[in-house]
C-alpha cells in the first residue's frame, strides 16, 4: 500500500461495514467491498438465484490491503474473519414513495453509475430507516423522500452547489401535482433539508438531523471517512464509528 493508502486505512475506526454482492454466508472466494455500490455492481452481474448483497464487520487489524478508487474501495483480507454476516433486506416501499422513485429516475440527468446517482440515493434510503429508528421525533416519511430526491437534480458530477436548490424546487413541483402524499408543514421540511444538504451545516431538528446525517455517511463511497463533528444526530455519531 502506498502512503495516501495507509493514511486512509489508518484513519478507520477498528471496526467497520463491509459489502458484498452474493448471499453466500461462508464468504469464501467474495469480493468484500467498503463501497455499497462496488457490492451492487457485482449482485447485479450475478444470476438471478445468487443476486443480492450482504453485509458485515471487518476489524480492521485483519486488512492487508485496500484498493482505493471511487466505487472500488475493495478489501483483501482473508474471508473468515468477516463476522455477522447477514443479507441486506430488499427495502419494501409503499406504492405511491415507488412512484416518486421512478419519476427521479426518469428525470437524472447523469449516468445511473455516478457518484451521486441511483446506487447512493439507495444507500441513502437504507440509512434513513435505520438512523429514524433510533431518533424520536424523526419524521420517517419526510426522511424517506429526501434519500430518493436530495441528488436527482444533479446537473454535473463534481461542481453544481446548486442541486439541493433544484431538488427543492422538484419537491414542491411533485407536491402541487399531488404526487406526495405529505402535509404543507412536511413540504416545508422536505424543501429545507434537500436545498441545505450541501451546505456542511448540522441540525436540531430530529427529522432534518437524519436527512443530512444518512446522506455524510455515505461519504466513504468517495474516499472520505465521514466527520462525527459534522453530524446532527446521537445514532449517527454512532454509526460514523463503523462507516
Amino acid at each position: 500500500m502506498d502512503e495516501g493508502v495507509q493514511e486512509f486505512l489508518n484513519g478507520l475506526p477498528e471496526q467497520f461495514i463491509v459489502f458484498s454482492g452474493n448471499r453466500h454466508k461462508n464468504g469464501s472466494g467474495d469480493r468484500w467491498e467498503m463501497s455499497y455500490w462496488g457490492a451492487k455492481s457485482l449482485a447485479q452481474s450475478l444470476s438471478k438465484r445468487n443476486k443480492g448483497i450482504i453485509t458485515g464487520i471487518c476489524d480492521k487489524k485483519d486488512v492487508c490491503a485496500v484498493r482505493l478508487g471511487r466505487r472500488a474501495l475493495r478489501l483483501i483480507t482473508r474471508p473468515e474473519t468477516i463476522k455477522r454476516i447477514v443479507p441486506i433486506s430488499r427495502v419494501e416501499r409503499p406504492l405511491w414513495i415507488k412512484k416518486i422513485l421512478d419519476e427521479c429516475k426518469r428525470d437524472y440527468r447523469l449516468s445511473q453509475s455516478s457518484f451521486h446517482g441511483i446506487w447512493h440515493w439507495e444507500k441513502v434510503e437504507l440509512n434513513v430507516l435505520a438512523l429514524a429508528k433510533e431518533t424520536p421525533g424523526c419524521d420517517n416519511t419526510v426522511a424517506w423522500l429526501f434519500a430518493l430526491i436530495h441528488d436527482s437534480k444533479r446537473e454535473n458530477e463534481h461542481g453544481d452547489p446548486w442541486h439541493g436548490h433544484r431538488s427543492a424546487m422538484y419537491c414542491e413541483e411533485l407536491f402541487d401535482e399531488g404526487k406526495l402524499k405529505i402535509s404543507k408543514g412536511q413540504l416545508s421540511k422536505l424543501r429545507e433539508a434537500c436545498k441545505y444538504h450541501v451546505d456542511g451545516e448540522i441540525s436540531c431538528d430530529p427529522t432534518i438531523g437524519v436527512c443530512w446525517d444518512a446522506d455524510r455517511l455515505d461519504l466513504i463511497r468517495v474516499d472520505i471517512i465521514p466527520d462525527a463533528s459534522l453530524l446532527s444526530t446521537k445514532i449517527g455519531k454512532k454509526m460514523v464509528c463503523k462507516i
